[in-house]
């Protein structure tokens, strides 16, 4: 499996609240196009195989991407600055505490 990897030059913050079960990596850099690319590979292999695992050091952020996606894509130019940004989000499924069973 592909895995996403920062690195200690780029900015990047990891946040992480076990009880909630939150937690959350923030990564920005310049990098050459070729590892940027990797990367969305490595995303894209990750939704593909319904999971995708994002390590900084010893901690690792694993995601389940499910059938549906909500996928939102922004594109803009400025002068001499071009953007485009992704955001894919998904639900978990809702854990049910109700058994029914025959007997």
């Amino acid at each position: 499996m592909d895995e996403l990897e920062t690195t200690d030059e780029a900015m990047s913050d990891l946040e992480h609240d076990g009880e909630n079960g939150k937690a959350e990596v923030k990564y920005e850099s310049f990098l050459p196009l070729e590892e940027a690319v990797s990367y969305f590979e490595a995303i894209v292999n990750g939704m593909r195989n319904g999971a995708i695992t994002i390590t900084r050091g010893d901690t690792e952020l694993h995601l389940r991407p499910q059938e549906s996606i909500e996928l939102a894509v922004k594109a803009s130019r400025k002068k001499n600055k071009e953007r485009i940004s992704f955001e894919i989000e998904w639900r978990m499924p809702a854990k049910s505490d109700l058994h029914i069973s025959a007997e």
